[in-house]
């Protein structure tokens, strides 16, 4: 049985951080710092639920790590981290890889129908959309 793969190489953080991980915060606050007075945090994606192929592992990861970059410049250009999970899912959804977007696994009916959604955790603003499909499945 293939192991399912996202973009942190291990459920864990290993001691050195990988290219898919990074240490920036935009807006932070001193709670936001180590004990060193870095700025710390990472940015973590996966390439949706269900069944991964070992054979796909390098493209898997190859989107995973892209997403991550397009987070973490958003960051680092000052964005909400809102945005940058933004930026990050439209990575993953643009990806024929992914089961997400316009990589999903078929409905019975052979089409993509996708559902999402995102919450800002200060603001606790959410929304939400169900069973998209058709030519309603566009991150543009």
């Amino acid at each position: 049985m293939e192991t399912p793969l996202n973009c942190a190489e291990e459920q864990q953080p290993p001691p050195a951080l990988p290219a898919s991980w990074s240490t920036v915060t935009p807006q932070e606050s001193p709670a936001d710092r180590n004990d060193k007075g870095n700025a710390v945090g990472f940015v973590l994606v996966h390439a949706g639920a269900g069944y991964h192929s070992e054979s796909k592992a390098k493209e898997y990861k190859h989107v995973c790590k892209r997403a991550c970059q397009r987070a973490v410049d958003r960051l680092k250009a000052g964005a909400l981290a809102v945005d940058a999970v933004t930026a990050a899912l439209v990575e993953l959804e643009d990806s024929p890889f992914t089961n997400a977007g316009m990589g999903s696994n078929l409905n019975l009916s052979g089409e993509i129908e996708c559902d999402a959604s995102i919450m800002d955790g200060k603001s606790l603003r959410y929304g939400a959309v169900g069973a998209v499909s058709g030519g309603l499945l566009t991150n543009y």
